[in-house]
C-alpha cells in the first residue's frame, strides 16, 4: 500500500513505512492546496483522507499494532 512519508508530521522514518514516491507526493500536495484554496468540496477515501488530514496539520499512528497495542486488529 501507500503511505504517507512519516516526516510530513513530524515523525521518524520507520522501518515499516513504505511512502508513495516523491512525484506521487508533490502531486497530491498540490491538488490539496488547489482544492482547500478554492474551497471545493472533496470526498478522500484511504490514504487521500490521510493526506488531507497531514496537509491540514493533523498527525497520524504510522502502525497501528505497535502505536496503540490495544488497538482492535486493522
Amino acid at each position: 500500500g501507500l503511505d504517507i512519508d512519516s516526516r510530513r508530521y513530524g515523525q521518524a522514518r520507520g522501518g515499516l513505512i513504505q511512502p508513495m514516491s516523491d512525484r506521487r507526493d508533490a502531486s497530491d500536495w498540490y491538488l490539496i492546496s488547489k482544492i482547500i484554496e478554492k474551497k471545493k468540496p472533496c470526498l478522500a477515501i484511504g490514504v487521500g483522507m490521510q493526506q488531507i488530514n497531514v496537509f491540514l496539520g493533523g498527525s497520524l499512528f504510522p502502525h497501528i499494532p505497535l502505536d496503540v497495542p490495544k488497538a482492535m486488529p486493522h
